[in-house]
Order: structure tokens, then sequence, then C-alpha cells
């Protein structure tokens, strides 16, 4: 029982400091992961939807931009920041609100709705464990 509670204090007694290692493991694993999922794209190109493809692409694109800029911006408050999770947070609520009004409405349906809720359950998954 006392182990777990004097971890923190042996920590800090050791001088024990984050070098950020992790993250840039994490960081450059992502970016590696994000590049294979392009390049392995890039072999369905005219064999499939070329607009479903390209959708595909411009979204993995967009990753590697926001890796890129999380690696470019380590210590400012981007992804994963107090402000951008309080703003992201607020966004997927007001998703979340817009959604079931439309299906109050009857403009979608209960299929459409649990479609876009597990989209957004997603979302906030992400950006809770982040």
């Amino acid at each position: 029982m006392f182990q777990g509670l004097s971890l923190p204090l042996l920590i800090r007694w050791l001088g024990v400091v984050d070098d950020g290692v992790v993250e840039k493991e994490e960081l450059q694993a992502r970016m590696r992961a994000v590049q294979a999922a392009l390049a392995r794209l890039s072999e369905f190109k005219g064999t499939s939807d070329d607009q479903v493809l390209g959708r595909l692409r411009v979204e993995y694109e967009s990753q590697i931009h926001e890796l890129e800029s999380d690696s470019k911006n380590a210590n400012h408050c981007t992804k994963g920041g107090a402000t951008y999770e309080r703003l992201l947070a607020e966004a997927l609520l007001a998703e979340r609100r817009t959604i079931l009004q439309l299906r109050n409405e009857e403009l979608i349906n209960d299929e459409v709705l649990r479609r876009i809720q597990r989209d957004l359950d997603l979302a906030e998954l992400r950006l809770n464990k982040g």
C-alpha cells in the first residue's frame, strides 16, 4: 500500500525528470504509421474509387501536418494542450446537440444518429486519452 504513495517522493528525491523521450518516440511512431498508410493507399490508385481514395489521402496528409506541427511546437499548447482540449470538447458538444436536434426534428433517423454519435464518441475518447 505504501509503495504507491512513496513513489512520487522517491522520484523527486532521485531527481528523475521527464526528458520527453517517450513523447518523441510516440510522435515518430505515429508519423511512420501514417506514412505507411499513405504508401499503402497509393498502391490502390486507379483500382479503387478515386474520390474515396482522395478523401482518405487528405485525411492522412492532414494527420501528417498535425504531427509535424506537434513536433515543431512541442512546448506550445497544441494538440493535448488545455485550451485545445477545452475548445475541442465544446465543439464536440455542439455537434452532439445538433445531431440530437436533427433527429428530434425527424430530419435524420436513428441509424444516422448512431453513426455520427459513434464518430463523436471516438473523438471524445481520443481527447480524453490524450
